[in-house]
């Protein structure tokens, strides 16, 4: 299975955090209608799906810091190979 990327895995953090809040709104519109039981189940739910949604949210800005990391070691490879290459005076001098 392929790795998921940053922006994936922000979008499935947004979706658990939506159904968090859609979870939390049933409880509190619903609240005089549930009886301890379904009350303790949902606010487990609801606590379950926003630290889910943290975690993702983690695991994305990771990966984003991770991306920058590799970036900035290509742009310095890159800027030390153009570093090597001669200038136009030297090149000219050569000739």
């Amino acid at each position: 299975m392929a790795a998921l990327t940053s922006k994936q895995i922000t979008a499935l953090a947004d979706q658990f955090l939506a159904f968090a809040k859609a979870v939390g709104d049933y409880r509190i519109q619903h609240d005089e209608e549930l009886n301890a039981s379904q009350k303790k189940d949902l606010k487990s739910y609801h606590k379950q799906l926003l630290n889910r949604s943290d975690e993702l949210y983690t695991t994305s800005a990771t990966l984003v810091m991770d991306e920058i990391e590799t970036s900035i070691e290509s742009i310095k490879s890159v800027t030390s190979r153009l570093e090597d290459l001669p200038t136009a005076s030297e090149h000219s001098e050569s000739y």
